[in-house]
């Protein structure tokens, strides 16, 4: 799917469900918020592994980690899957 002014793996996770849920709304009772995004009227689901946040830059925890782990956990700010439900009745 496309989302008009984002590319969906390049847009900060918060970001992008900000812009969206604006004008379609994500599925607040997911037990699995901060994963997993449900938008019910795109037919849309946007999944990531883990939850990083440039909050988390500034902690303790992140600046003892090597840069390559701190690349790690910097992934996370992105999401990995999206998922399209309308595609996949249609195909």
């Amino acid at each position: 799917m496309s989302i008009p002014g984002f590319n969906v793996f390049k847009t900060k996770a918060i970001e992008l469900v900000d812009s969206i849920d604006k004008d379609f709304p994500y599925d607040r009772t997911d037990r699995e918020d901060g994963y997993i995004y449900y938008f019910p009227q795109l037919g849309l689901s946007l999944w990531r592994s883990g939850i990083f946040t440039d909050e988390m830059k500034d902690e303790t925890w992140f600046k003892e980690l090597s840069k390559e782990n701190q690349e790690d956990e910097m992934k996370y700010e992105y999401f990995q899957i999206e998922i399209n439900y309308f595609d996949s009745i249609t195909k």
